[in-house]
């Protein structure tokens, strides 16, 4: 930058410049702060504490009101799976990743996936060249500026044989969840078919099931042996058992669906 504003004679800059090694990196792009901008990743979290915590309270009072604010932390999750599970959630396009990351995260992080997605159809791409690991590729603003990357150009590094795609954005580190430009390249590639599983990242992804139907099979009359009434009624009691309680648990996931069974 001193070379290319030639502004080498500048003693400033040159004291500047040979202070590089003591910068503090502003943005910390490598580093996990999903969803966040470089300012409000501190503020964000004060403000919501100052709702709670008063600069003069005690040690103690403290861990109560941070135990307040799990609780309605874990509120707010309820309802994301709520929402999840009551809503029918329309796919932007026809790639099957896009199916698996909608079945895998919870909805609020499958709609900024869907974001992301949608960002593709802003850009170009241009094959820079060979690598060691794989290709080299500039994706570029198709016109304007794309929200929240603005107008520039950004390099991704793509090997696809170990499904690895680098961009110079840094989301996957800092959101945990990869940018348009990455999946622009995987577009371009031809490897939308299924989404890596190493960018899966479990803070994300839709808790396990609390309720696990039965996998027991349906019990057929033995061939060639002959029951009795009595027997033939407890087969078809315990057939009918378990078809009723795999039915539950789908009539089970909201109140609607439990009204119509009762």
């Amino acid at each position: 930058m001193v070379e290319r504003h030639a502004v080498a004679d500048n003693t400033h800059f040159l004291d500047l410049y040979d202070l590089q090694a003591y910068f503090v990196p502003a943005y910390f792009r490598h580093r996990f702060f999903p969803f966040l901008q470089t300012t409000s990743r501190s503020e964000g979290f004060n403000v919501v504490l100052k709702k709670y915590v008063h600069p003069h309270d005690s040690l103690v009072r403290f861990f109560k009101q941070y135990m307040k604010l799990q609780e309605r932390i874990d509120v707010v999750e309820d309802g994301h799976e709520f929402d999840g599970d009551d809503k029918t959630v329309r796919l932007w396009c026809d790639y099957p990743m896009e199916k698996l990351i909608l079945q895998t995260y919870t909805l609020p992080i499958y709609n900024r996936f869907q974001l992301e997605l949608r960002k593709i159809t802003s850009y170009n791409v241009r094959d820079i060249g060979v690598t060691e690991q794989g290709s080299m590729h500039e994706v570029i603003p198709i016109q304007g500026s794309v929200r929240g990357y603005g107008r520039r150009s950004y390099l991704v590094d793509a090997d696809v044989t170990n499904e690895i795609f680098n961009c110079e954005c840094c989301k996957i580190n800092r959101d945990g969840i990869l940018c348009c430009h990455a999946m622009k390249v995987m577009s371009h590639l031809g490897v939308v078919t299924k989404y890596p599983e190493h960018y899966v990242l479990p803070r994300w992804c839709l808790p396990p099931p609390d309720i696990v139907a039965p996998q027991d099979e349906r019990q057929e009359k033995p061939a060639g042996q002959k029951l009795s009434s009595k027997e033939m009624r407890l087969l078809r009691y315990g057939n009918l058992c378990t078809y009723f309680a795999k039915l539950a648990v789908g009539l089970a996931a909201s109140e609607k669906t439990n009204e119509i069974a009762e």
